[in-house]
């Protein structure tokens, strides 16, 4: 049995995290591989895992103190008996956390880009790209869901190198298809008719997610479809702001803020039409888990190209205005068919979890192997 150890900031529902519960969930029943989770801090999903039999470890902050986090995940490899360690990584620091790992006796290593920018401060940013050779030399396997988080977190050549591995942030497609009776029981839930058009925004509500952009936009479209509401799926440190947005501008009857659940696949098949005008992002599970949905996606245009996997991915400039008129011209499609048609180009391209399993099992193998 190969014994896998991801390491996480914390096991709540943001996209890389996401992700690696998806990953997990895949695994559980295989007599060849486990999977055990590092954290810095308890998460939504610790129950999950433990309840399945495998382990959540805690190190602490590291902006606490990075060498006694440092040295607990050396000491959980090496009692662990951990044959690969994956990072997942917003910045080249994390190498530090991998030679941990390999000082604990860890075969092989592996850095999986969250991100397609630096968040923080300029500092850091400086020192990210100072220690991203360190980075490729502490890690075995470059992992990025596009070329533009790999280009990020290994720099433009390393996309192109041996160790790279383009691992698509898949789904289990047929979890996420479309759902008549759950777009029936959220709609009655939040009391819309068939004929109220709702928006929707999945994702933290933090700065990198232009939420308060979405606000603004959302009214400009209540000038022309007053029944139009918003439904902002999620949490953070924009909420309140958003809230006095929406007050402000007299929308905040027509949004639902709706705290971040696993309801979300329903809520996909609610929605009419997903927004995400963020000022960057790696590769976003939103837009990915959407169109399955069926869902048709209004994204930015700082958002990677790589979302647009079906033709219900439309990349627009962030003018308040487009969003609204866009919105407001879109045709209601059939979205059953939308769905069926997305999910089968979705895994053509890879998108079905279990492939992106088998993709790092092998990768993995091929490390320990010594390849």
């Amino acid at each position: 049995m190969t014994r896998m150890l991801f390491i996480v900031g914390s096991l709540r529902r943001g996209g890389a995290e996401t992700f690696a519960m998806k990953l997990f969930r895949a695994s559980l029943g295989r007599d060849d591989i486990s999977i055990d989770f590092i954290s810095s801090i308890p998460g939504v999903y610790d129950k999950e895992v433990r309840d399945s039999g495998r382990s959540v470890f805690y190190v602490g902050l590291r902006t606490r103190s990075l060498s006694s986090v440092l040295s607990s995940i050396e000491s959980i490899v090496r009692y662990g008996r951990y044959d690969f360690v994956l990072k997942f990584s917003d910045s080249s620091l994390s190498a530090l956390d991998l030679m941990a790992a390999r000082k604990g006796g860890a075969k092989a290593t592996a850095a999986r880009s969250m991100n397609s920018k630096p968040t923080g401060s300029s500092s850091a940013s400086i020192a990210h790209l100072l220690l991203r050779p360190l980075l490729r030399r502490s890690a075995d396997i470059w992992i990025a869901p596009s070329r533009e988080a790999g280009s990020f977190m290994f720099g433009d050549k390393g996309t192109t190198s041996k160790s790279y591995l383009h691992l698509p942030n898949a789904l289990p497609l047929k979890d996420y298809c479309f759902s008549d009776e759950d777009r029936k029981a959220v709609r009655d839930e939040l009391g819309l008719a068939e004929g109220n058009l709702l928006v929707g925004f999945v994702g933290r509500l933090m700065e990198q997610k232009n939420p308060i952009f979405l606000v603004q936009a959302f009214a400009g479209l209540s000038a022309f479809r007053p029944e139009a509401r918003l439904a902002v799926v999620g949490d953070g440190p924009l909420k309140a702001s958003m809230e006095e947005s929406a007050q402000s501008l007299g929308v905040d009857q027509k949004v639902f803020f709706i705290d971040p659940s696993d309801n979300v696949r329903a809520l996909y098949s609610a929605m009419d039409v997903l927004w995400l005008p963020s000022l960057f992002e790696g590769m976003p599970n939103v837009v990915i888990e959407a169109q399955a949905s069926g869902l048709p996606c209004f994204v930015s245009d700082k958002v990677t190209r790589e979302s647009a996997l079906t033709r219900l991915v439309q990349h627009l400039p962030l003018e308040k205005e487009l969003w609204a008129e866009e919105t407001f011209a879109l045709e209601k499609g059939d979205r059953f068919a939308l769905s069926s048609e997305a999910c089968l180009e979705l895994k053509a391209q890879g998108y079905e979890i279990s492939n992106s399993l088998e993709m790092l099992e092998g990768r993995v193998a091929n490390a320990l192997a010594g390849g």
